[in-house]
């Protein structure tokens, strides 16, 4: 039986089925004289199907033993013991750990909460051996610990050229980090060609010190992600001045910050329709374009942003390099990020 049920104002595809066991002795006391003790409904979570959350609620068959009086339950092998999470559904949540999710993104795209993904993650670090050898291309970053962690954060390192996690280290300091790698070779060390960081400058004496021949890149999503937020900061910064004067654009530069972020070229400029805090039918780019045309500072970082984004994009260096080397005047949130 397979239905759909809107749950938490999202609709969930819910299948039921029931799992039997042909079981004919006791798993604790051998014994042969086990009997029907009904069912115990049980909630699965189980990989979406059609872009849609799907639950299995499985009806499981219950025993009971008439020699020692234990009672037991039919088992199988895609849900762990006391575990309500089936093993594709694992299985999805550990390949996208090994890419640049955060915990909260792949809760959301697995139906799943972040104590669960972080409880995943906990568990993989525990099971991960450590590798013989070190990836030539290595990327360093850092996640949320679970509770039982010596640290907030945590340390993982990975492949890079793979995106195949290689280990978690239950923290990330210096000493933690450069204890774990010291168990490598000279030599073994030697051979690494590069480290892939975010903007995290402690790193950078860390990796000098453990592999003498690697460059240190830096992993362009960050370097975005550091622009996007001192955009942010700045529009935040405008909105407050201008709160009190004129709260119509008050409210819209707060509705509308997601547009802001978006690549301009992502945005939709063929559909006319009604929006929010406009008065007249409009696209999403000239409500953007209408916005930025406000403030002139914020006008300039917008298209600073835009011109950074295309030029990471299309791999042009000389262009990325001639932007951040621009003396233009530009406010001192986003001054400091093109500074970093």
């Amino acid at each position: 039986k397979t239905e759909e049920i809107e749950i938490n104002g999202c609709k969930h595809l819910v299948y039921y089925g029931v799992l039997e066991d042909s079981s004919n002795s006791c798993p604790y006391c051998k014994e042969c004289k086990i009997t029907n003790n009904g069912y115990r409904r049980v909630k699965v979570k189980i990989p979406a199907i059609s872009d849609k959350p799907a639950i299995l609620y499985l009806n499981k068959h219950r025993f009971i033993c008439r020699g020692c009086r234990k009672s037991f339950t039919a088992e199988t092998t895609e849900v762990r013991k006391y575990s309500n999470t089936s093993k594709n559904l694992r299985a999805g949540i550990i390949k996208r750990l090994s890419k640049e999710n955060t915990s909260k993104e792949i809760a959301e795209s697995c139906a799943v909460s972040t104590n669960t993904v972080l409880r995943i993650q906990s568990n993989l670090s525990k099971t991960l051996e450590r590798p013989k050898s070190l990836p030539y291309y290595m990327c360093f970053d850092e996640i949320s610990s679970t509770s039982d962690s010596i640290s907030k954060m945590s340390f993982v390192y990975a492949d890079a050229l793979t995106h195949k996690i290689q280990n978690i280290l239950q923290g990330r300091t210096n000493k933690i980090i450069k204890d774990y790698f010291l168990y490598y070779s000279y030599q073994e060390r030697c051979k690494v060609k590069a480290v892939v960081i975010d903007m995290n400058s402690g790193y950078k004496s860390i990796i000098r010190e453990l592999f003498p021949n690697a460059k240190i890149v830096i992993d362009r999503f960050h370097i975005v992600q550091l622009v996007n937020r001192a955009f942010n900061k700045y529009r935040v910064s405008f909105m407050n001045s201008i709160k009190d004067k004129n709260k119509a654009l008050y409210r819209q530069l707060k509705c509308y910050w997601k547009n802001l972020l978006t690549s301009y070229d992502e945005l939709d400029n063929g559909t006319n329709k009604k929006f929010k805090y406009f008065k007249y039918i409009t696209t999403e780019q000239d409500i953007v374009n209408y916005l930025i045309k406000q403030d002139s500072q914020l006008y300039k970082c917008y298209w600073l942003i835009q011109d950074l984004r295309e030029a990471l994009e299309k791999d042009d260096f000389d262009r990325f390099k001639a932007l951040i080397n621009d003396k233009s005047t530009l406010p001192r949130y986003m001054f400091t990020a093109i500074k970093t």
